[in-house]
């Protein structure tokens, strides 16, 4: 089995987000925004949770198919973050700067 490279983690705050860090890595964030929402009936239930995601990049930086859940807590937070990272754009690069298809692993922490 392939392991991802880790892009980073964003802590999920109620209302408030931050963005995820970044890590040396051959995937570069171009645009990860936006963040995703808390979900209101779990911040009212004053439920945490994580959800990591393996997303698929394509060659030119866009999203592609369905970001595949390696762990959640909760299905309302991985539809949240889904969501979200759908409308991310990254800078895939190889050993060589060409341009090319790859994965990113992405950590989400929702706290209250």
């Amino acid at each position: 089995m392939r392991r991802l490279p880790l892009f980073g983690t964003a802590v999920v705050m109620g209302i408030l987000a931050c963005r995820p860090a970044q890590t040396a890595q051959r995937l570069e964030p171009v645009a990860a925004e936006p963040m995703p929402r808390f979900p209101d009936v779990l911040r009212a239930a004053r439920l945490s949770g994580v959800v990591e995601l393996a997303i698929p990049v394509a060659a030119d930086g866009s999203v592609t198919g369905s970001p595949r859940a390696i762990e959640s807590t909760h299905d309302l937070f991985l539809i949240a973050v889904r969501n979200a990272v759908r409308r991310w754009r990254f800078r895939p690069v190889d050993s060589r700067g060409a341009l090319r298809p790859d994965s990113a692993r992405v950590r989400f922490t929702f706290a209250i």
